[in-house]
């Protein structure tokens, strides 16, 4: 406020503050908190905010990239391969780019982007466009050439797709609603776009479909069939479950010697490929948002959300026994986890909103031990963790890609 008590400038704060400094000029206000130190400059409406390490550990800002100046569309992706090559997808756009943010190629699409998928080492790239005349799935090759283009019949959607670590295999899931008796199908296919089995599926609606080793998994629901389906690459069937339930889930580790997944009695457990048990069941909390697992299926972290509480779930396991469970009021929009377990990055909002909310990414080792928590000024699409944790990205709603270094 001015002098006469007149307002001038207001923001919001997401922490109890406990000083105030002006500049010397007037000009700016510095706010410190528990979390952080943020600086207003409110004469020319920026902020500026310093994250206070916890446990000695807090992300140091490398650069910053215009990598795509599209600012259209909803759904925006970022992804990296086992060599930290970038790719960023939004709206038409699909752009592969260096380490350091230089651009190698960029493709555009005739439809807006609703899925992306690529391999681990980046000879495999998943698109899923879709507009109101229907969706295709598009596979490029690390070069960005287009090596198999699927056209979906209008009036089936795209719900799911996937694409092996090797790049040797892709799959995705169409809904059918009109089919009577099967309600969706799973095509899998080889790298040069040849199907090599399909899935009929009761339910209208197959969701986190996933390929691993030789292993694929889905989950399936549509309020009058759910369940869950495990298949090799042969086509044999290893789980294929008609769950009566709201809440179905499975997935696998990378190396397919391990599966997480919804027992019949509403409990968590981890399973082997027959069908072992290999720890004690646990009960969830909430419905299951997101799961990942470590390559060996040993380290895993479970989203769950609660429609009562109004409360997101983190649960952390370590060698398949449960170590913690945080509680967040804050939306859980994205998890990633690097391939060993030991480094867990979430990013979590205040609001729905991306573009005008409260951004916060938090990274927790294998035991749920917090290293760091970040607040982004602006809004965020998605991150992305290279494989050895040393280095987080952020796609952000201002058009930058951001890239931060792990201490």
């Amino acid at each position: 406020m001015d002098e006469s008590g007149n307002m001038i400038w207001t923001a919001k704060v997401y922490d109890t503050i406990a000083m105030l400094k002006f500049s010397p000029d007037g000009k700016r206000i510095m706010a410190q908190s528990s979390k952080s130190i943020s600086v207003y400059d409110y004469h020319n409406g920026k902020m500026d905010i310093i994250p206070r390490p916890i446990n000695g550990k807090y992300p140091e800002f490398v650069w910053k990239r215009l990598l795509n100046e599209d600012i259209e569309g909803e759904n925006a992706f970022i992804f990296t391969d086992e060599l930290e090559n970038i790719y960023i997808a939004k709206n038409t756009n699909l752009i592969k780019a260096t380490k350091n943010g230089n651009q190698f190629w960029m493709v555009g699409t005739s439809k807006p982007i609703k899925f992306l998928d690529l391999s681990r080492n980046g000879e495999l790239i998943a698109l899923v466009i879709e507009d109101e005349k229907g969706s295709e799935v598009i596979v490029y090759d690390k070069s960005g050439m287009v090596i198999s283009h699927k056209y979906i019949i209008k009036g089936h959607e795209v719900t799911s797709v996937s694409v092996s670590p090797d790049g040797e295999y892709f799959s995705y899931a169409v809904s059918t609603p009109e089919n009577e008796e099967y309600g969706s199908f799973i095509n899998f296919f080889n790298d040069k776009g040849y199907m090599i089995w399909e899935q009929k599926i009761k339910s209208t609606f197959v969701y986190d479909l996933s390929i691993n080793k030789d292993i694929v998994t889905a989950s399936f629901d549509d309020g009058n069939s759910s369940g869950i389906l495990a298949m090799d690459f042969s086509g044999k069937v290893f789980y294929n479950k008609d769950m009566k339930s709201n809440e179905p889930f499975i997935t696998a580790s990378e190396d397919g010697k391990a599966f997480l997944l919804l027992g019949f009695d509403g409990s968590i457990g981890f399973y082997n490929r027959e069908k072992a048990l290999l720890s004690e069941n646990y009960t969830k909390k909430g419905v299951i948002q997101q799961a990942l697992m470590s390559k060996d299926g040993k380290a895993a972290v479970l989203i769950s959300f609660s429609k009562d509480y109004k409360e997101y779930y983190i649960t952390f396991f370590n060698n398949f026994n449960m170590t913690k469970t945080i509680t967040s009021s804050w939306k859980v929009k994205k998890a990633v986890m690097t391939p060993d377990g030991n480094y867990i990055v979430i990013l979590s909002q205040e609001y729905d909103n991306t573009i005008n909310n409260a951004n916060k990414i938090t990274m927790y080792d294998k035991q749920g031990n917090t290293l760091y928590s970040y607040y982004h000024k602006s809004g965020i699409y998605d991150i992305a963790i290279t494989e050895d944790g040393s280095n987080l990205y952020i796609y952000s709603a201002d058009g930058y890609v951001y890239k931060y270094r792990n201490k």
